[in-house]
């Protein structure tokens, strides 16, 4: 939810909560205040009949008597005390049932006792109140309306340095060349907060520099000693006559020599991609990239007896550094070879949009495995690191690339489409 929507949405949440309360206290105030009018002008009239009754009680038939107001002899037996309450009445004038307030008094006079009833309408009073409600709770509403457009404009005005900020972030590379900087705010917290962006921007440039010098020189000063050792054993190798177990030895130097080279370098290019440091991007055809590299794993293939079948109905342009794309499907087609079986099949398929490698193994599915993650190893694959899926995902993530692993009819497939 965007922040201006969660203020909008606490601070209506607040005033309804608010009105509501409000309108009914506002009400029961209004209810109150009109019922004690209608109540004293009630007892008003009441008091002026009773005492115009009991000044002159022979002449209560001749007295200007309004419309609903009654006035009857009764008996001395049935005197009662005086009532207010409410009544329905029928209405003369339009046939109409309404509302009325009565007060009820009985009057001695004499040696005459009388009964006076005085009404007073209250569908008069209840429309008044409903016409009160009626216009507050409109003049509410436009408030809510005025309130929400008001935020809508106010929050456009001052947050637009904040969203001025998240534009440069999101379009910040750490390889450019320039450098970002966020301007001044009149705002204080927005200007403390560019200020805090831009000394960690800075740390993130050196920080970023640093690893990368630093790759480089692990890289060259591990390469130079691994140098030195295959030397040494290539003359070891090439001197005097050696035992049988002294050139085992010195193969398994070699062998172990080579195995660390190879991780180094798998290290570093995992490093560099995650700090994403191939800027070049071409646009590459994987079918030709795959038939120059099925040419070179058909002989070690052939070696185990395992059949690779090509086939493609379109070409699946990729677009970025021919290195890693190349490296990317070397060690896709290495793995469906390497964890095959003798007598084994590799099914490499290429559409427009996709690119589908499948192969028989030992193993049956490997979905619930991370065969993603890093040194993770399934099979009894001597010489490997468990590096090799692990490369190809992070060089799919770095250029939008979806790797997928399905088990199917016995084979191990690994697609990889184009989402976009």
């Amino acid at each position: 939810m965007k922040l201006l929507n969660r203020t909008i949405y606490i601070l209506i949440t607040t005033m309804l909560f608010v009105f509501f309360i409000g309108s009914l206290v506002f009400y029961l105030t209004l209810k109150s205040s009109t019922e004690k009018e209608i109540n004293n002008k009630l007892s008003s009239q009441m008091a002026f009949l009773i005492e115009e009754i009991k000044t002159r009680p022979e002449n209560y038939g001749n007295l200007n008597i309004p419309a609903y107001i009654t006035i009857e002899l009764i008996e001395p037996g049935e005197i009662l005390p005086p009532e207010s309450r409410d009544t329905i009445l029928l209405k003369h004038e339009d046939s109409s049932y309404q509302m009325y307030r009565t007060l009820r008094s009985d009057v001695e006079s004499a040696s005459e006792v009388f009964r006076v009833h005085v009404y007073q309408s209250l569908v008069e009073s209840n429309e008044q109140i409903e016409r009160i409600i009626l216009i507050v709770t409109i003049i509410f509403i436009l408030f809510i309306l005025f309130l929400y457009l008001i935020n809508r404009f106010m929050f456009e005005q001052v947050w637009s340095d904040f969203f001025r900020t998240v534009e440069k972030l999101k379009s910040y590379d750490v390889n450019s060349v320039k450098s970002i900087e966020f301007g001044e705010s009149e705002i204080t917290e927005f200007k403390l907060l560019n200020a805090a962006l831009n000394q960690m921007m800075e740390k993130i440039r050196n920080d970023y520099e640093n690893v990368k010098e630093f790759t480089g020189n692990i890289s060259h000063e591990i390469q130079t000693p691994l140098s030195v050792i295959r030397l040494k054993c290539d003359l070891l190798l090439q001197s005097s006559p050696l035992s049988s177990e002294q050139a085992v030895l010195i193969r398994d130097i070699q062998l172990t020599n080579s195995r660390l080279s190879k991780l180094n370098k798998t290290l570093v290019l995992f490093t560099k991609i995650e700090n994403n440091q191939f800027p070049l991007k071409e646009n590459i055809s994987l079918k030709e990239v795959l038939e120059r590299h099925i040419e070179v794993f058909s002989s070690i293939a052939e070696g185990r007896n395992i059949s690779i079948n090509y086939s493609h109905n379109d070409d699946f342009l990729v677009e970025g550094d021919p290195m890693l794309i190349d490296v990317l499907l070397v060690n896709l087609i290495k793995n469906a070879v390497t964890h095959n079986i003798e007598d084994g099949l590799v099914n490499i398929e290429v559409s427009r949009d996709e690119m589908l490698i499948s192969n028989s193994g030992q193993n049956d599915d490997l979905s619930g495995l991370d065969i993603f993650e890093r040194y993770k190893k399934t099979g009894k694959s001597d010489g490997t690191f468990g590096l090799g899926l692990s490369l190809a995902k992070n060089i799919c993530n770095l250029y939008n690339l979806k790797l997928v692993y399905i088990y199917k009819d016995g084979l191990h497939n690994f697609i990889l489409s184009n989402p976009g």
